[in-house]
């Protein structure tokens, strides 16, 4: 498996059932999802500079065989002109393929780039709604305290009930 697929693996993985565990609201558990997608893209860039060097060195590698490949050809088949033009075709394509190959490799790396974002964008969500639900549990917490307050104020302002007072007779 490829960095990149492992890394769309441990997204699956560990990042979706915390992402709907956090779906409950609640502050705690969606500031430790954030933290973890934090490190999950942390660990991703890694993946993913560590790969981009990889890349290199192998399109150097590879480069330079194609290359060492064509002078020998050409060194051991210069008196015949078509043959060495077989081989500069050959060359040529392989050229080709390399290109096509390190195209493909830089939009494989570009797309988990931007994926890298999203998780970075997801963890930036995640502490906001923390951040909302402990703002709004603040909230409900002082309209709560303030209702029972009131309440008890609004027992205490009252008269006592006498039991001993006398009913009014209605004829």
């Amino acid at each position: 498996m490829s960095a990149i697929g492992s890394t769309r693996a441990a997204l699956m993985i560990i990042a979706l059932p915390l992402l709907l565990a956090g779906c409950g609201n609640h502050a705690l558990l969606n500031m430790a999802a954030a933290d973890s997608m934090e490190a999950l893209a942390a660990e991703t860039r890694r993946a993913l500079d560590e790969y981009r060097h990889d890349l290199e060195r192998a399109d150097d590698a590879r480069e330079a065989e194609v290359i060492a490949a064509f002078v020998r050809r050409v060194r051991t088949d210069a008196a015949d002109d078509a043959v060495v033009e077989a081989h500069a075709g050959a060359f040529r394509a392989a050229l080709s393929r390399l290109r096509a190959d390190r195209e493909t490799a830089w939009r494989r790396h570009a797309t988990a780039g931007d994926n890298v974002e999203r998780i970075d964008e997801i963890a930036a969500g995640l502490r906001r709604m923390a951040v909302q639900s402990m703002s709004l549990n603040d909230e409900w917490q002082r309209f709560v305290g303030n209702l029972i307050e009131a309440r008890r104020r609004a027992a205490q302002s009252r008269p006592p009930r006498d039991a001993a007072a006398p009913r009014s007779a209605d004829p």
